[in-house]
């Protein structure tokens, strides 16, 4: 039996001392993934609703809560004050970026151009709503929109649209 343990216990130790390792691994392949991986979003030329420049190189190494938003969209419209609580309650973990998606239209000819009236009702909304999170244009960027499904929950006691999304991304993200 003594011989037995003897010859099993060096084996054991062996595997368990193999095992420690696969955390270490692991954490270094999650880094050079992490490492690997492109800020997709800083590449999209986007403008201010004013047309300034943006530079999303600024969200380098911060996650970012994309909305994408259109004034004719009542629960877009209602989330936007609400995104702009979460944006100055997690300014410095998250990026929260909305993206006006009405900014561009297809001209007779063919190319997208800036909806200048759109793009002056959103600005507008902004301002009556003193929105400070940034909202952009797409410059060379077409997005076509689904109907949204509205939120099913209609009690009074419900928080507004965009509530519960916003704050599970923003405390996943986070």
């Amino acid at each position: 039996m003594a011989l037995n343990q003897r010859k099993w216990l060096p084996l054991l130790l062996s595997a368990l001392l193999a095992l420690s390792f696969i955390p270490a691994f692991a954490q270094t392949e999650a880094a050079e993934q992490e490492a690997e991986q492109v800020n997709l979003f800083a590449q999209l030329p986007l403008t201010y609703l004013d047309g300034t420049p943006f530079d999303a190189s600024v969200f380098e190494g911060m996650p970012i809560f994309l909305n994408i938003w259109a004034t004719r969209c009542s629960p877009c419209v209602t989330e936007m004050p609400i995104l702009n609580e979460l944006a100055q309650e997690y300014k410095d973990r998250i990026a929260i970026v909305g993206l006006h998606a009405e900014s561009l239209t297809v001209s007779e000819e063919g190319e997208l151009v800036n909806d200048e009236e759109k793009i002056a009702l959103a600005i507008e909304m902004r301002e009556k709503m003193n929105l400070t999170y940034a909202l952009l244009n797409p410059e060379r960027t077409l997005f076509i929109l689904m109907n949204n499904p509205s939120m099913a929950c209609r009690s009074r006691r419900c928080p507004p649209p965009g509530w519960w999304m916003g704050k599970a991304m923003c405390a996943r993200l986070s």
